[in-house]
């Protein structure tokens, strides 16, 4: 199992991001091999509007409606809100966003140790990104 985060998924949808050629490839490795991908509802969220802003509705539409049908969406209830934000208020960090913060209360709550991400977050909290 892999927590797919943000990045990863912008890095996908947008041609022009440094890291989408490997996001691409990554991701089609995940697919051929049938791997379980895991994100939650506030990454949604948060990759819809950055990709709509950027690339308009076209492009959120295909995130909803194909990327995330290969994707477990797990909606983040009063429990994971709870431990993201007490985590992301005891960082008082400008650069660990909520949705980093819940997403590493999910991978502790799921026992996940892989994200697909390109944000450097996830090795500070310790876990491993790919692609390598």
């Amino acid at each position: 199992m892999i927590l797919v985060d943000t990045s990863a998924i912008v890095s996908i949808i947008d041609a022009t991001d440094p890291n989408h050629r490997r996001a691409v490839d990554f991701w089609s490795q995940v697919v051929d091999q049938d791997l379980d991908a895991l994100t939650h509802s506030y990454v949604v969220s948060e990759a819809t509007s950055l990709i709509q802003r950027r690339h308009g509705f076209s492009a959120a539409r295909f995130l909803l409606d194909d990327f995330l049908s290969g994707v477990e969406v797990h909606f983040v209830d009063p429990d994971l809100q709870e431990a993201g934000v007490t985590a992301f208020l005891a960082a008082g960090s400008r650069s660990i966003s909520l949705v980093d913060q819940v997403s590493f209360a999910l991978m502790r709550q799921r026992d996940i140790r892989r994200a697909f991400a390109f944000d450097d977050d996830f090795l500070k909290a310790g876990f491993e990104t790919v692609p390598d």
